[in-house]
């Protein structure tokens, strides 16, 4: 019943998206054979100006040792030139990924519709962007010829889980790799996703760019967000002036918080309160301890791969600070109580103003409801730095 459940769901769907024409969104092609085919992923010359002013986004301290950026331009197989669109190729990592992923859910292809429905369609003049997500011309080839995932296991294992030996015959390596990780995996997230566009990393660099779905991914919210994410967008309470806006309650509200600090001050033989205020403020030991407050920290991997945004702001929208936006967490998320049960007290993420006397006080609407939609300064991002360039567009047509 659960199955039939699904595929009715699937096909309602894809009936929904064909009256988009999916085609013309994600566009078909990436899977063929690679190994006469040169894809072209050279920075534009207007890519390498955003890439230049945002160079102190360099990293350190991570494995990754290069500037994010936002996605280039890239040559279609079989077509002259690069032409006017960003395109995004994507992969499953095994056949476990697209299933769930995918043929049974249409997760993937159904999330990607309704951002771009909000968005006002397509990469073209209209919509204002350039923007294309390349879907592999046969799924069920997949981003690797061999793949290592348990799940079984409910602890993830960095030595043996989400090991991928590339498929490079059919894909180029800075394809996004879709992988399925169940929940127990995923620390509690739905989805989670790479930054942006990592133009090259030293060693293998196959699979750099990846998003992680779980079973508790929804087309219209956990993905949109990762899809914001890979397109190089940070989560707004992760902003260097968030505490401006809202307030974070990083303490035992937060589920898992208390488990993870109890096992930091065991391990390093300090007091809780301690180790409470290290699981707020350092990353690398928040990572290293798989803490909850790794999703709201203002450093590391998923807000510029080890950028101190205490001090610098990462690639952003031209308008600050967007309480509306899609990459607005609500404010029961991390919390063991339902976003319907919420009161102050409980909340994990509340607005805030300040009061005459300059003091941050919660907001008298301090609740945040879940986005299920991109807000204006979410498109006036995509706008900006992934702009229709007419110029490109007819200079393409004439070839």
């Amino acid at each position: 019943m659960k199955l039939r459940t699904i595929v009715l769901a699937c096909i309602v769907a894809v009936q929904h998206v064909l009256a988009w024409n999916l085609n013309i969104i994600l566009d078909s092609g990436f899977g063929k054979n690679m190994s006469n085919t040169t894809a072209t992923s050279n920075i534009s010359a207007e890519s390498s100006g955003i890439q230049k002013r945002y160079a102190e986004m360099i990293t350190s301290g991570s494995d990754f040792d290069l500037a994010v950026t936002v996605w280039p331009y890239r040559q279609a197989l079989f077509s002259v030139g690069e032409g006017p669109l960003r395109r995004i190729p994507f992969c499953y990592v095994d056949q476990r990924s697209y299933e769930c992923a995918e043929k049974e859910t249409c997760l993937i292809s159904t999330g990607i519709q309704i951002w771009f429905i909000g968005l006002g369609g397509r990469g073209d003049r209209a919509a204002y962007h350039s923007i294309m997500f390349v879907r592999p011309k046969n799924p069920e080839e997949h981003c690797c010829t061999r793949y290592t995932y348990d799940p079984e296991n409910i602890a993830y294992n960095e030595e043996t889980d989400l090991k991928c030996e590339w498929n490079a015959a059919k894909y180029p390596k800075d394809t996004l790799a879709i992988h399925w990780l169940d929940n127990v995996k995923m620390a509690g997230n739905a989805a989670q996703a790479s930054q942006g566009y990592a133009p090259r990393r030293t060693g293998e660099d196959a699979g750099r760019h990846f998003m992680h779905v779980s079973d508790l991914a929804t087309p219209a919210i956990s993905h949109m967000n990762s899809v914001m994410v890979v397109f190089r967008m940070a989560h707004k309470f992760q902003r260097w002036d968030r505490d401006e806006y809202v307030e974070f309650r990083c303490d035992e509200r937060l589920d898992g918080l208390e488990e993870a600090a109890n096992s930091l001050a065991e391990a390093r033989k300090i007091e809780y309160p301690e180790a409470l205020v290290i699981l707020c403020e350092d990353y690398k030991v928040v990572e290293q301890f798989n803490s909850p407050s790794a999703s709201y920290s203002r450093q590391g991997p998923s807000n510029g791969d080890g950028l101190n945004c205490e001090t610098k702001p990462v690639l952003d929208g031209p308008d600050g600070f967007d309480i509306d936006s899609i990459m607005m967490y609500p404010s029961m998320a991390g919390s063991d109580v339902r976003e319907e049960d919420a009161t102050l007290d409980e909340a994990i993420l509340i607005k805030t103003r300040k009061d005459n006397r300059g003091h941050i006080v919660p907001a008298g609407d301090w609740y945040i409801p879940r986005r299920t939609r991109v807000s204006p300064k979410d498109i006036a991002f995509i706008r900006k730095f992934y702009p229709w360039d007419e110029t490109r567009a007819k200079q393409h047509h004439e070839h």
